[in-house]
C-alpha cells in the first residue's frame, strides 16, 4: 500500500483532500498532515511516504523548497503541487524542479483521483521494476495503447499511407458510421529552453484534456504525441461535427489560460473532418496547413481553413538568397549572409497574402541548402534540428530569426576551424579569386599560388569544387557582372574590362551562354 502525506497551512484543505479521495480504491493511505513545510520535512524523514500533497505557498519553509530538500531525503519522492491562479510562476518553477503534476485550486475530485492514480502508476512501476511478472504486465498494457497509438505515428510519418476502412478497423479496431474528425494540437516553445521534464508535464495535462473534453463526445478516439505536435482522430458520433469544433475551442480556451504556468509557450490547434477512412491522410494534410497559417496570425487559436497560395513563388526569392550566399560563403562572410537571409524576409514578408505553409517551405528550403552548402560534417543531423526548429515556431519573425542565428552558428564553427588547420589549397586558391577576378588569371598562376603541378591542380580542383579551374572563374565574375549591370548605369564595355575581360563580344557571348540573356537584357529586366 502506497503512503501519502498532505502538507497544507490550510486544516481545511487537508481534510479536502482526505475526504474527496477513495484511498482503498487507490491502494493508499494517508501517514500524516503537516501544517507548515518544516514539519512536512521530519514526517518525510519519519514516515518515508511515496508521495506528498504540498500547497505551493507555505510558512517557513516553502513548497518549492519543501520539493528540494525532500528530493535530497528522499530522491524518488514524488510530489504533486497545489496552486492557485495567482501563483503560477511558482508552481512553474516547481515543474521545473521535477515535480510530478499539479492541482488548481479549487480542487476537483475527478482531477485529483486522476493525478493520485497518474502517481499511483509511477510509484509503482519504480517499486516493482525489478519483478518479471510486472514488467510483463506492463508491457501488455504498453503494446495494447502503442497498438493504438501507432496511428498517429504511421498518420504522421507516412503522409501517403492510403489507409482504408477495412485495415483502420482491422489494425487499430475503429469504425465510424458517421464519419471521423481529426485534428492537430502544436506546442510551440523553445526547444533550448524548456527541459524534457517540463515538455513531458505539458504533454501529459494537454492529453488529460482531451481525452476529458473530446472523448465523451466521440464513439472512439485515438490522441498521442509526436515530439510537441499532437495528433487526434475520433469516430463521430451523428451530428457531432459541431459538438467537436466546440469541444477543441474549449481545449484551446483551457489551455490558453494555464499557459503562463509553463513559460514561454503557445497552444494551436487545427481540425478537419470527413466520411471515410479513406479520406484522413487529405484532411490531416489540410490540417497542417491550415496550422501554418498561426505563422501570420498568431497562435492560440482553432484553424479549419486553408487560404489559396499567394503570388510567393513567382517572386523568385529562394533564387536570390541563394545566389547571395553563394558569393558569402567562400569567405565566411557572416555580415553578407545576414544581409541575405533579412533580404529574403523582407521581400518574402512584402508579398501580399503570403501563406504561412510557404513561409515555412522557405525558410527550411533555404536553411537546407545553406547547410548542404558547407563543407561539414553531420549534414543530415544539422538539417533535422534545423526543421524541428522551424516546425516550432508560432511567429514568422521566429522563422528568420532561427535561419540567421543557424547561419552565424555554422559560420563561426566553420571559421574557427579553419583558423585551427593548415590553409587548404583550393580555398586558398577560391578566395584569391573572389579578389582578383578582375585581374587576368591563368590557370599555371593559381597552380603556382597553391603550390601544384597545373594538371594536378585542375584535376583537384575539380574533384573539390565540381567545376573547371575556367568555369569557376567565369562564375565568379559573370556574378560580379550582374550586381554591375543590376546597381550601376556602366556601359556594358566598361563592365566588361572591370570583370577581367578585354573583348566586349566575347564578354556578350558568355554572358548570354551563362543567364541565357544578353547583358542589355539583363539590366532591363532587373536593373
Amino acid at each position: 500500500m502506497l503512503q501519502v502525506l498532505i502538507a497544507d497551512d490550510e486544516a481545511r484543505i487537508c481534510r479536502l483532500i482526505d475526504a474527496l479521495t477513495d484511498w482503498n480504491i487507490l491502494n493508499m493511505k494517508v501517514v500524516g498532515f503537516a501544517s507548515n513545510g518544516s514539519e512536512a520535512l521530519e514526517l518525510i524523514d519519519q514516515k518515508k511516504p511515496d508521495i506528498v500533497i504540498t500547497d505551493i505557498q507555505m510558512p517557513g519553509v516553502s513548497g518549492l523548497e519543501l520539493i528540494r530538500q525532500g528530493r535530497q531525503l528522499m530522491p524518488n519522492l514524488e510530489f504533486v503541487i497545489i496552486s492557485g491562479y495567482a501563483h503560477f510562476e511558482y508552481a512553474q518553477t516547481a515543474i521545473q524542479y521535477g515535480v510530478g503534476d499539479y492541482l488548481l485550486k479549487p480542487i476537483q475530485k475527478e482531477e485529483l483521483m486522476r493525478t493520485l492514480q497518474k502517481m499511483r502508476i509511477r510509484c509503482l512501476a519504480r517499486r516493482e521494476q525489478d519483478s518479471l511478472a510486472i514488467r510483463q504486465r506492463q508491457q501488455s498494457l504498453y503494446d495494447a495503447d502503442r497498438l493504438r497509438e501507432s496511428l498517429v505515428r504511421e498518420l504522421l510519418g507516412h503522409p501517403d499511407l492510403r489507409l482504408s476502412q477495412e485495415q483502420l478497423e482491422r489494425d487499430y479496431h475503429m469504425h465510424a458510421p458517421s464519419g471521423y474528425g481529426v485534428f492537430l494540437l502544436q506546442i510551440d516553445f523553445d526547444l533550448q529552453q524548456f527541459s524534457e521534464r517540463a515538455a513531458d508535464v505539458v504533454r501529459d495535462k494537454t492529453a488529460d484534456l482531451i481525452g476529458r473534453i473530446v472523448r465523451p463526445l466521440c464513439l472512439d478516439l485515438v490522441f498521442s504525441f509526436a515530439s510537441t505536435l499532437g495528433c487526434g482522430v475520433c469516430a463521430l458520433r451523428d451530428s457531432y461535427t459541431d459538438a467537436l469544433r466546440q469541444a477543441l475551442r474549449e481545449v484551446l480556451s483551457q489551455l490558453n489560460a494555464q499557459k503562463s504556468l509553463y513559460g514561454e509557450v503557445d497552444f494551436s490547434i487545427a481540425s478537419g473532418t470527413c466520411l471515410c477512412a479513406e479520406d484522413i491522410e487529405t484532411t490531416l494534410l489540410r490540417a497542417k496547413n491550415a496550422l501554418a497559417e498561426r505563422l501570420v496570425e498568431g497562435t492560440g487559436r482553432l484553424f479549419e481553413h486553408v487560404p489559396s497560395a499567394s503570388k510567393f513563388s513567382d517572386r523568385g526569392l529562394l533564387t536570390e538568397y541563394t545566389r547571395a550566399i553563394s558569393l558569402a560563403l567562400p569567405t565566411l562572410d557572416r555580415v553578407k549572409a545576414e544581409q541575405a537571409a533579412q533580404e529574403l524576409r523582407d521581400n518574402a514578408m512584402a508579398v501580399r497574402r503570403v501563406c504561412g505553409r510557404e513561409l515555412l517551405e522557405l525558410i527550411t528550403t533555404a536553411g537546407n541548402w545553406f547547410i548542404m552548402s558547407l563543407d561539414i560534417d553531420s549534414k543530415e543531423r544539422l538539417q533535422n534540428e534545423f526543421v524541428q526548429e522551424c516546425m516550432q515556431c508560432g511567429q514568422a519573425s521566429r522563422l528568420f530569426e532561427l535561419l540567421i542565428n543557424m547561419q552565424n552558428t555554422l559560420l563561426k564553427v566553420l571559421a574557427h576551424t579553419r583558423k585551427s588547420e593548415e590553409n587548404r589549397p583550393i580555398r586558398k586558391v577560391k578566395q584569391y579569386i573572389q579578389k582578383h577576378y578582375a585581374e587576368s588569371l591563368a590557370l599555371e598562376d593559381v597552380s603556382s599560388l597553391a603550390g601544384f603541378s597545373a594538371s594536378y591542380f585542375s584535376a583537384l580542383f575539380k574533384r573539390e569544387t565540381g567545376q573547371g579551374f575556367t568555369e569557376y572563374l567565369a562564375f565568379v565574375r559573370m556574378e560580379h557582372a550582374k550586381d554591375l549591370l543590376r546597381d550601376t548605369g556602366l556601359p556594358v564595355a566598361e563592365i566588361c574590362r572591370s570583370v577581367g575581360y578585354k573583348d566586349p563580344k566575347h564578354f556578350t557571348r558568355l554572358f548570354s551562354h551563362v543567364t541565357g540573356l544578353t547583358p542589355g537584357e539583363f539590366r532591363k529586366i532587373y536593373g
